[in-house]
C-alpha cells in the first residue's frame, strides 16, 4: 500500500534529458544556433563501466551538456554521441507510442522561432495552433532532422524586444500508458505537484500531434517545489485503430533519441524506497561513480511503472 504523499518532493525538477545522437556536432546546431542554449561542459564518458541497462554499448562516448547562460539549474540537455547507434527510438509517424516524447521551449516570438528552426532543418508537424488558457497560447510541434520531436509555444503577446528564446527546457513530455498510474508514481510517490490537468478529444490537438485519426487525450503538468523550468508533462493518448508500443525498451544507448530523464534528490534511499513502493523497477542500485557533470555522486537508474527510464542522482540542490 502506498504511503501518504511526501510533504516535499523527493526529487528536483528535471535536471536534464539524455539524448543519444550519431553526430554530436550536427545535433547541437539546433540547440545552440537556433534555440540559444550554450555548451557548459564536454567530456568523454565510459557508460559501460556503470552497466546501466545491462546491454548498453561498451566504450567511451562524447557527451556535452547544454543549458542557458543565466545558470538556471534545471531544464538542461545532455547529448551523447554514439556513431554506431541505430535509428531511432521513436517513429515520427507514431507519436502515441509510450516513452519520452518531446522537449517544450517557450518563445517570445513564435513566427520568428518557426523561421529559425525551419532554417536549421526542423520540420513543422502542423500549422501554429491557438488556444486560450487564461492568456492566449500559440503552439507548434517540430520533427528535428535526427528524428526527435520538439515543441515551441508562445504564451501571451509577441514581444520582439526580447530574444526569441530566453529559457531552458520548460517541459519534458512523456507519453504514458496510464495517467492514473503516472500520477501515482510522479505525484503520490515522488511528491511532484500537479499544476494543470485536462482531457480533450479531437481538434486541435490531433493536428498538433500529427494524428489524423480520432483521438482522445488526458494531460497533466507536474512541478517540483514550485519551480517552473524542467517540468514533467504527461500525456495519455488513445488513437482509433492504433496500438501503442513501449519505445523505452530500446533506450539502451544503441538507438538514437531521448533515452532517460535525470532528476536530483537529497536522499537517494528515500527516493529508492518510494519508487519501489510505487511498483517501479530499480535497474541499477544506488552506487557512487563519476557520472559526467556529477562527479563522485550516488546514482541509481529506475524504470517507472509506465516504462520510461529515470536517472536519480543524490545531490543537494536549490529550491523548496
Amino acid at each position: 500500500m502506498m504511503n501518504e504523499k511526501p510533504a516535499k518532493s523527493l526529487i528536483s525538477p528535471v535536471k536534464t534529458v539524455v539524448l543519444v545522437v550519431k553526430n554530436l556536432d550536427a545535433a547541437r546546431i539546433i540547440f545552440e544556433a537556433a534555440i540559444g542554449l550554450q555548451c557548459v561542459g564536454e567530456t568523454v564518458a565510459d557508460f559501460g563501466e556503470t552497466d546501466r541497462f545491462g546491454g548498453n554499448p561498451k566504450g567511451s562516448f562524447r557527451i556535452a551538456r547544454f543549458a542557458r547562460s543565466d545558470g538556471n539549474d534545471f531544464g538542461c540537455l545532455d547529448l551523447v554521441e554514439n556513431k554506431a547507434a541505430q535509428n531511432p527510438l521513436r517513429s515520427p509517424q507514431r507519436p502515441f507510442d509510450f516513452g519520452i516524447f518531446t522537449l517544450n521551449f517557450r518563445t517570445n516570438d513564435l513566427e520568428r522561432a518557426i523561421e529559425i528552426l525551419s532554417g536549421r532543418g526542423a520540420r513543422a508537424v502542423s500549422r501554429p495552433l491557438s488556444y486560450n488558457v487564461g492568456k492566449p497560447l500559440r503552439e507548434v510541434m517540430f520533427d528535428l532532422p535526427a528524428g526527435e520531436r520538439l515543441t515551441v509555444l508562445q504564451l501571451g503577446d509577441t514581444n520582439r524586444e526580447l530574444p526569441v528564446f530566453t529559457e531552458p527546457v520548460a517541459t519534458y513530455g512523456l507519453i504514458v500508458p496510464s495517467m492514473r498510474g503516472a500520477l501515482c508514481f510522479y505525484g503520490d510517490a515522488l511528491g511532484l505537484e500537479t499544476a494543470i490537468t485536462f482531457q480533450h478529444k479531437g481538434p486541435p490537438f490531433d493536428e498538433l500531434l500529427g494524428i489524423s485519426d480520432e483521438m482522445s487525450m488526458d494531460f497533466a503538468t507536474l512541478t517540483s517545489d514550485g519551480q517552473w523550468m524542467g517540468k514533467v508533462e504527461l500525456l495519455q493518448l488513445e488513437v482509433a485503430g492504433q496500438k501503442p508500443e513501449d519505445t523505452s525498451v530500446k533506450a539502451d544507448f544503441a538507438h538514437t533519441g531521448y533515452a532517460l530523464l535525470t532528476f536530483l534528490t537529497r536522499d537517494i534511499e528515500s527516493a529508492k524506497h518510494a519508487c519501489e513502493r510505487a511498483g517501479a523497477t530499480i535497474v541499477v542500485e544506488p552506487a557512487q561513480f563519476n557520472r559526467p557533470f556529477h562527479e563522485n555522486s550516488r546514482v541509481m537508474i529506475v524504470r517507472s511503472p509506465g516504462g520510461e527510464y529515470l536517472e536519480i542522482i543524490e545531490e543537494d540542490y536549490s529550491g523548496g
